[in-house]
């Protein structure tokens, strides 16, 4: 009798091992497919970390939460993490506020251009973007479930690969907006007409965070946003501003060589071609003579002109982020053609361009080069 008991003993304390380590194979396989935390901030400090730019507005952080009160539109608080689009990820946001919510997706973390707002309007949802002019272009409006004048969780799910994101309040899903322009960039918060509070703030993901790390020679060239080009012989040159460096490419996108510089090259403002100088003086460009005398004022079409690129007729090319389009003028400043890229679904921020061999342009599209006849012919034209 003593032997069974004995054995059953032996038996209990060998299945409560097993079971142990069972419970710790899920824990660890739990963890490996849980969330990790790319950024986590409970606003318990008596000062915002260097790791938040205060745009625009008096932010302040007030009995353990973040306050601001403005009579203004989309105040800015940016956070020095940038979301990479090689992951999916989630902001998620404990707010108190009729017009507050968030920022993503910005191309710099000092300005709201180029960037994905959604926030709260009243008993709405509001979603969009900025253009280059720092113009809200609305793409969504959702009604939702709950009242912003309590505390309430606004969760966005952002999905680069699909160019998409999901609206969630309070665990509900109010609409997924489909219209994801820029597909990468900086996170914020964001605040409008009255007063806003938040008491947390976290993007979390299933991947770890992974800034890009140096690729070596002859690998595939990623780069998540361009506004510099220049051509070569049988390649081109780009400043990758994820990486801080110089790229020579061939045109299959392979890396030839790289040269690091801390500081974006200035753009293409400026150029002087045939006893003529060609400058963009905010939305115009102006032709001055050699003597510098103004020759004419060019501002058919243009609505924010970023770089110039002047062929052998004296004629020019301006690409106008504002507009989404590359435009072609003569000499005199007569406007000849405009490219959108209609045939691929249209270009998403071009801000430089250069001439490419004798007869074609590169274009530099926000996170692409695209490759077309100077005749401006929207037909399929090449990428990188």
């Amino acid at each position: 009798m003593s032997t069974s008991i004995e054995v059953s003993e032996a038996m209990r304390y060998v299945t409560r091992g097993i079971l142990r380590i069972v419970f710790l194979l899920v824990l660890c396989s739990a963890t490996t497919r849980g969330q990790h935390t790319w950024l986590e901030e409970n606003f318990q400090h008596d000062t915002l970390g260097e790791q938040w730019l205060r745009v625009n507005g008096e932010w302040s952080l007030q009995d353990s939460f973040l306050v601001i009160t403005t009579e203004d539109v989309d105040q800015l608080l940016a956070s020095s993490l940038y979301a990479y689009d090689a992951s999916a990820y989630s902001l998620e946001v404990r707010l108190r506020g009729n017009r507050a919510g968030v920022f993503f997706c910005m191309d710099d973390r000092s300005s709201k251009v180029l960037s994905h707002m959604v926030r709260f309007e009243g008993k709405n949802i509001l979603a969009g973007y900025f253009d280059v002019t720092g113009k809200f272009v609305p793409t969504a409006l959702f009604d939702s479930p709950a009242s912003p004048r309590e505390w309430t969780t606004l969760r966005v799910d952002v999905d680069p690969s699909a160019r998409e994101y999901r609206i969630i309040v309070d665990g509900m899903t109010v609409g997924t907006d489909s219209q994801l322009v820029f597909p990468s960039g900086y996170v914020g918060l964001q605040a409008s007409g009255g007063k806003s509070e938040f008491r947390r703030f976290t993007v979390t993901s299933t991947d770890p965070a992974r800034p890009p790390s140096l690729p070596g020679r002859r690998s595939q060239a990623s780069f998540q946003h361009v506004a510099f080009v220049r051509a070569g012989q049988g390649n081109v040159v780009i400043y990758n501003p994820d990486l801080k460096v110089y790229q020579a490419l061939d045109l299959r996108g392979r890396i030839l060589a790289q040269d690091p510089a801390r500081r974006p090259p200035e753009a293409d403002t400026r150029k002087r071609a045939h006893n003529l100088t060609y400058e963009i003086e905010d939305t115009l460009i102006i032709i001055r003579d050699r003597n510098g005398g103004g020759v004419d004022t060019v501002r058919d079409r243009l609505i924010r002109p970023t770089a110039l690129a002047v062929d052998h007729d004296s004629s020019f090319f301006v690409t106008d982020p504002g507009a989404r389009a590359v435009h072609h003028f003569s000499r005199n400043g007569t406007h000849l053609e405009s490219f959108t890229g209609a045939s691929f679904g249209g270009l998403l921020a071009p801000r430089g361009l250069d001439l490419f061999g004798t007869d074609d342009l590169v274009i530099a599209d926000y996170n692409r080069l695209i490759f077309v006849k100077r005749s401006l012919a929207d037909a399929a034209p090449s990428s990188v």
